[in-house]
């Protein structure tokens, strides 16, 4: 075996070591994350306004067709347009803090952490917001299904139309305090 061998098989253990160590690390930092998340779910704010929320879409007489009509409304007009719905959802005071807190983590990184952030009721309804997302029923999308199912759901990196940045989204099952579903939050 030469010396060139050698060095060659020697570089290539290391970067293998070294792309193994960053994506375990990336792993921890994902999770870190979800955890965060997964605890915000369980504030006082969020809940409020989610079983708020949950409770105005039981009262309804036809929950989807309302849903359907929103989201309708919600697809036509221009991305740069915020209705007084939308800005009625960005404007609630969970919206506020999720506002709050993705502001803070980006002083503390340096750098913008999260595109976007939003939580929905249990039929799918966006409830809260930090911008406008692309529609307003979010229960169709795989995401959405995964989180509900499974607790949580994470995306492979992707282009993010709402926010325009790539992304990793987390996305976590809302509970309330006895274990029920109650929504979804999406960072």
């Amino acid at each position: 075996t030469s010396a060139r061998g050698i060095m060659r098989e020697t570089i290539g253990t290391h970067n293998t070591n070294l792309v193994a160590h960053s994506i375990d690390d990336l792993d921890q930092s994902i999770y870190r994350h979800i955890e965060d998340w997964r605890g915000y779910s369980n504030g006082t704010v969020t809940q409020v306004i989610v079983v708020e929320s949950n409770k105005e879409f039981e009262a309804l007489e036809n929950t989807q067709n309302y849903i359907d009509e929103q989201d309708r409304e919600w697809r036509v007009v221009a991305p740069e347009t915020v209705t007084p719905f939308m800005k009625g959802l960005m404007s609630n005071s969970l919206s506020a803090r999720l506002r709050e807190k993705i502001w803070l983590l980006e002083d503390l990184a340096g750098y913008k952490v999260y595109g976007e952030v939003f939580v929905t009721n249990k039929y799918g309804a966006v409830v809260a917001m930090t911008g406008k997302t692309s529609d307003y029923y979010q229960a169709d999308e795989k995401w959405w299904q995964e989180a509900k199912a499974n607790g949580i759901y994470v995306e492979d990196v992707t282009f993010d139309e709402s926010s325009k940045v790539y992304s990793i989204n987390l996305i976590t099952r809302i509970e309330d305090e006895s274990g029920n579903f109650i929504g979804v939050l999406k960072a």
